[in-house]
This record gives structure tokens, C-alpha cells and sequence, in this order.
């Protein structure tokens, strides 16, 4: 007892619908919101940093084509004037005025300057300088391309400038050189204008980590090192090595780094390529105003979930509420009901009209109600009728028992006759059955004679048809052998005009060769208005040594296609003498399968007549076999029917025992169910 009620006590917990709907679906809700809220903050606020990882790398690669557009410019304007055929020409007088004329088109340049090969310069004002011990001289004339100074201090200005040099060239040979200086102290400027958020910045540094613009620190120009933690300008290293790699790879790339005033922001690198050099531009931006929008979602999210679920619980609440109510008023008149209490259902009248569920279950209690009262009512009047009803048939059925047992002991004498008569005929019947099956077996192996015979003499004729196709194909074989042949003789005859051509070839390329070198003995004696023959008498050469190699090569290629020429005919000669022997073969083999066929052709004859002579001899086994199997039916039918007669009077007899029985049990039903139709109140 004390286990039970410790049972209800622990179930009452969530005792009831609403609790298990509360219990169960207040979880789900918040379950799933801050599940929902949660992925897509996470989906949302990835989306926010990749935009703004986007934004920031746009940022930097702007003021990357910015500032290599800026160089460049200027660039263009040096290779241009050192490209100009008339400045190659010009005298140093009129190199200066075409020199200051392209200062002036454009800003930015500090000087523009001539110098020959030994490093002898000379301004874009006249003035002579000595620059043999520079790097830009060196290389220029030493290489005859262009080159570009990394970033320096100017001696003169003290400011970062850069030099840029290009080869001046006359008749392919480089006899000078032209260099600007350019000044970078517009770079701060230039980059300052382009940023990120509110505190993002660029600056702009060169291939080897020192700092050449940067407009909100101007003190870090030109001591700032991107290359050293521990420099003039202390850097963190994270930001170090992704600029190490960024320059190695040539690529953009991008990190996450505290600078010295403890924020922690994000470095895009965006390379500048400028050809002979590299520059990188550096966009900065505090994280904490990347993730500004991600933390706006976040809250807006947060405060948003939480209202959806208190609306949600207050609704669920509510709609338990409301379906609970009904529920336990039909629960309770199920109580009552199942207390046998039929008197009245008051309670469902206010939830029969429900447009749900539980007004369905109201009227369904309502009707059965109804009809349960009605039935009970006509159970009770019944029950007494059924109690006197089952004495008098158990009376009767005990006076019919005993008839049937008179009944059996008759029909089991006359069964015992018709058995052993149904036994005899039956043994005459299996006899006649064996001769029967014995003539079916023949019939059935004369058959399958017939039938081997009929393959045998159909595969005769399709092999007939067999040998005559491969005559035909064999006759047809010869034909095409001695068309290839003709044709291979043909081949043969092109292949030998094909090397006297080449042949010719050969001649004609020695004679250019010849007329080539005498042009070229020409050309020589006649200077320099003979280098253009000359030139032309090289290409001939060539065309000429080009020819007779590819004749060469023809001849060796027309010697292979002669030889497989002679082994092709030789083999179809060896094939032709092969085929003759197999048509003498194939006719052969002929005559041998047409005398085959002849001898089939009897055979199928003779065996037609013994199948038609076992046909008959079955008809009459089938008529005595059907005589027999008539009398040994109907003596089966005699004892069978005695039988069944037999059994039917045992089975009535078991019957009505059965009957008897059950009588006597209906009568026990009959008192229990009066006793218990006076329980109902209706």
C-alpha cells in the first residue's frame, strides 16, 4: 500500500494534459528559438565579418592601384622620354630644354637628369654632377633595362625620394641614361584619404619593411621597419611575419594583431607592384568596429527571442487552458460512467457544441448514454425469458443424446461392408494403371527420337547454308587479295616517284645553299648597304638546309613504305595459296553433310511410323484405364458415403453432448447476467 501511494505522489508531477503540454512544449520552444537565434547570429554575423573582410581588402587594393597609378604616371613619362628618338640624338642643350619641358607636364618630380655610360650627369638646369658611384647608373648600363631605387633620404632635401632610371638607346645599343628623382613625401597624403570604419587608416611601406607613407603617424615615416619587432618603432610580431609572407608570396594576405596602445585590430596587406619593385599598402582597422554590427544583431536577436518565447508561453498557457476544460468534464461522467451510473450527463451540454475534438467525444458520450440506458433496460426485461428458455433446451438436448446413439451402431455395421468392396476394386485399378503407364513412357521416348531426328536434320541443312556462305565469302576473300595487291603495286610505283622528287628536292636545296653562300660573299663586299641582302641570304641558307633535311627524311620514309610495300605482296602471294586450299576444303566437307542429310531424311521416316503405331496403342490403354477407374469411383463413393454417414451420426451425437453442455452453461449465464442488470441505475 505504502509503495502505491509513493508511486502517485511521484506521478502527480506532471499529472494531467496541461502540465505535459506546459512541461513538454515551453522546452521546445525555448529549445528551439535559441537554437534558431543562435545559427542564424552565427550565419549572420559571419555574413557581416566577410563583408567587411571584403570592405577592408577593397580599401586596400584602391589605394593600391592609387598609388601604383601615381608612380607610373611618372614612370611613363621617363621610359617615354628616354624611348624618343630625337632626345637620343638631340645635343646636351637641347636634352636639358626637353627635359624640363617633361617636368613640367607632370608634379612630383624633384629632378630629371642625362648621364652618360660612365656616370658623367647632367640636370634638368644645366648642372653638372658625378653620379659613376650609383646603383641606378650601374645597373642601367650594365643590363640596359630599366631599375627603380628602393626608398632613400635625399643628401640634399632630407626627404624619402626614389629614383627612376631608363636606357637611352641608338641603333639597339644603350650610349645613356635617364633618371628622375621622385619625391614620396605626397604618399602620407595620397593613402590618407583611404580607410575603413571611423579609426581604420592605411599606410604604405616597401618591399623591405620600412615605412614611406602614413598620414596619421607621420613620425613613423622612414623609421617604422614591418620587418622587426624590436626596431626604432616597436611592432607586434604577428603583424611582422604576415608581412614577411605577404612579400614572399607576392599575395594579399591578412592578420590580427594588438598595436602599442592595446587595441586589437586587423591588417590587410595589398601588394603594389611597380614592376621593378614592390611596395605594400597596409589597411588597419580596430576589430572592435568590424564586429560593431555582429554585437547590434546579437542584441537585437537576443531581445527578440525572448519576446517570441514569453508570447509563445502565455499563448500554450492559455490554449491548454481552454482544451483541458472540456477534457475533464467528459472524464468525469467516464467516471461515473464506469460506476454503472446512467442517470444523467449535465455536464456535456456546454461542451457538445465545441467545434473540436472533445465537442465530438461530448455528443458520442451523450449517444451512447442514450443507447446504453436503452439496451440495459431491454437486457434486464430479456434476461429473465433467457434463464426459463435454457432449462427447457437442456431438457430436450439430453432426450436427443440418447437417440443418436441407436443411430451409430447401424451405420457403423453397413460402413464396414462398403470398405472392404472400395478396397478389391481399388487393387485392379492400380494393375491396369502400371501396363498404362508403362505404354505413356514409350510413347514419351519415341517422341523425344522424333524430335533429336528433327534437330539433327534441321542442323544438316543450316550447316549446308553455313558452307555455302563461306564459299562465298572465301570466293570474295580472293577477289579483294588481288585488288590489294594491285593497289600495293600502285602505292609502290607513287612511293618510288615520291623519292626522285625528293630526290630533286635535295639537288635544288644544295644549289640555294650554294647561290645563298655567294650572295652572302656579295653582301659582305658591299658594307653597309649590303646588310640587308645579307639577311636575306641567311633565310635563303636556312630555307635551303631546312629543305634538304625534310628531303632527307622523305627519302627514308619512301625506303620504309617500299619495303612494307614487298612484304605485303609477298605475304598476300602466301595467303592467296592458303585460301585455295580451304575452297577444296570447304567443297569437301559439302558432299559429306549432304550424304549426312540423306541418312537423316530415312531415319525421320521410320521413326514418324513408330510413333504413330505407340499413338494408337495408347488410345486403347486410356479407354480400359477410364473402364477400371469408373467401377473403383463408384465403389469409393459406396464406402466412402457409408463413411461420412457414420461420421456425421458421431459428430451429431458429439453435438449434442456439446449442446447439452452448453444448455446448462446458458443457464448459468442466464442467473449471473439477471444478478447483474440489477447493478445499472437507468
Amino acid at each position: 500500500m505504502d509503495n502505491k501511494n509513493t508511486v502517485k505522489k511521484k506521478s502527480k508531477l506532471l499529472y494531467g494534459i496541461r502540465k505535459k503540454f506546459l512541461g513538454v512544449l515551453i522546452p521546445i520552444v525555448v529549445v528551439g528559438f535559441a537554437l534558431l537565434s543562435y545559427i542564424s547570429y552565427r550565419e549572420s554575423s559571419k555574413f557581416m565579418n566577410d563583408e567587411a573582410e571584403s570592405n577592408v581588402k577593397a580599401v586596400g587594393s584602391e589605394a593600391a592601384v592609387m598609388l601604383r597609378g601615381e608612380i607610373c604616371s611618372k614612370k611613363i613619362l621617363i621610359e617615354n622620354l628616354a624611348n624618343s628618338k630625337n632626345f637620343a640624338k638631340a645635343s646636351i642643350e637641347d636634352k636639358i630644354q626637353m627635359m624640363k619641358d617633361a617636368k613640367a607636364t607632370i608634379g612630383g618630380i624633384a629632378m630629371i637628369a642625362y648621364s652618360d655610360l660612365n656616370g658623367n650627369a647632367t640636370g634638368d638646369q644645366g648642372e653638372k654632377m658625378e653620379r659613376g658611384d650609383r646603383d641606378y647608373v650601374k645597373a642601367v648600363s650594365s643590363t640596359g633595362k630599366s631599375y627603380i631605387t628602393a626608398p632613400f633620404t635625399s643628401g640634399t632635401t632630407g626627404k624619402l625620394i626614389i629614383v627612376v632610371a631608363y636606357p637611352v638607346k641608338q641603333d639597339s645599343k644603350t650610349v645613356g641614361i635617364v633618371y628622375a628623382t621622385i619625391n614620396l613625401d605626397t604618399l602620407s597624403e595620397l593613402v590618407g584619404k583611404y580607410s575603413y570604419k571611423k579609426s581604420g587608416y592605411v599606410y604604405v611601406a616597401d618591399e623591405a619593411g620600412m615605412c614611406i607613407g602614413f598620414k596619421q603617424k607621420p613620425d613613423r615615416v622612414g623609421k617604422m621597419d614591418l620587418t622587426k619587432t624590436d626596431g626604432e618603432v616597436k611592432i607586434n610580431e604577428s603583424l611582422v611575419e604576415a608581412f614577411k609572407e605577404s612579400v614572399a608570396s607576392k599575395k594579399t594576405n591578412s592578420t590580427y594583431y594588438y598595436s602599442s596602445d592595446g587595441k586589437y585590430n586587423k591588417a590587410v596587406f595589398t601588394m603594389v607592384d611597380l614592376g621593378e619593385r614592390l611596395w605594400v599598402t597596409v589597411t588597419v582597422t580596430p576589430v572592435s568596429e568590424i564586429e560593431e554590427n555582429s554585437k547590434f544583431l546579437f542584441r537585437n536577436m537576443l531581445t527578440i527571442s525572448i519576446l517570441i518565447i514569453i508570447v509563445a508561453i502565455v499563448i500554450i498557457s492559455v490554449f491548454t487552458s481552454r482544451t483541458v476544460q472540456p477534457i475533464k468534464a467528459v472524464t468525469k461522467v467516464l467516471n461515473r460512467m464506469g460506476a454503472l451510473d446512467f442517470v444523467s450527463v449535465d455536464e456535456l451540454e456546454k461542451v457538445k457544441n465545441r467545434n473540436d475534438e472533445t465537442g465530438d467525444m461530448a455528443n458520442s458520450l451523450i449517444s451512447m448514454e442514450k443507447e446504453m440506458v436503452s439496451v440495459i433496460s431491454d437486457i434486464q426485461n430479456q434476461s429473465e425469458s433467457l434463464f426459463n428458455a435454457s432449462e427447457d433446451l437442456q431438457k430436450n438436448t439430453n432426450e436427443t443424446t440418447r437417440t443418436f446413439g441407436h443411430i451409430e451402431n447401424a451405420v457403423s455395421e453397413i460402413a464396414d461392408g462398403a470398405t472392404s468392396q472400395a478396397a478389391e476394386t481399388q487393387s485392379a485399378t492400380d494393375n491396369v494403371v502400371v501396363i498404362g503407364d508403362m505404354i505413356k513412357e514409350t510413347k514419351a521416348n519415341v517422341n523425344d527420337i522424333n524430335e533429336g531426328a528433327v534437330t539433327i536434320s534441321e542442323a544438316n541443312s543450316k550447316a549446308n547454308e553455313a558452307l555455302k556462305a563461306l564459299s562465298d565469302i572465301n570466293r570474295k576473300t580472293i577477289e579483294s587479295i588481288k585488288m590489294i595487291a594491285k593497289q600495293t603495286k600502285t602505292t609502290n610505283e607513287s612511293a618510288t616517284k615520291i623519292k626522285d622528287a625528293a630526290t630533286l628536292i635535295a639537288d635544288i636545296a644544295d644549289q640555294t645553299n650554294l647561290l645563298s653562300l655567294n650572295a652572302s660573299i656579295e653582301a659582305a663586299r658591299a658594307g653597309d648597304a649590303g646588310k640587308g641582302f645579307a639577311v636575306v641570304a641567311s633565310e635563303i641558307q636556312q630555307l635551303a638546309d631546312q629543305s634538304n633535311t625534310s628531303a632527307q627524311q622523305i627519302d627514308v620514309v619512301v625506303k620504309q613504305l617500299i619495303d612494307d610495300s614487298d612484304k605485303s605482296v609477298r605475304t598476300m602471294s602466301e595467303v592467296s595459296e592458303i585460301i585455295d586450299k580451304q575452297s577444296k576444303y570447304i567443297a569437301s566437307t559439302t558432299e559429306i553433310f549432304e550424304s549426312v542429310e540423306n541418312g537423316v531424311k530415312n531415319s525421320v521416316e521410320g521413326i514418324k511410323a513408330i510413333s504413330k503405331k505407340t499413338e494408337e496403342l495408347d488410345e486403347a490403354r486410356g479407354n480400359i484405364i477410364d473402364t477400371v477407374q469408373n467401377l473403383t469411383a463408384i465403389a469409393e463413393e459406396n464406402a466412402a458415403g457409408t463413411e461420412q454417414t457414420s461420421a456425421a451420426v458421431i459428430e451429431a451425437d458429439a453435438i449434442m453432448k456439446d449442446i447439452a453442455k452448453s444448455a446448462q452453461e446458458l443457464k448459468d449465464i442466464a442467473n449471473v447476467l439477471d444478478t447483474s442488470m440489477k447493478k445499472f441505475k437507468i
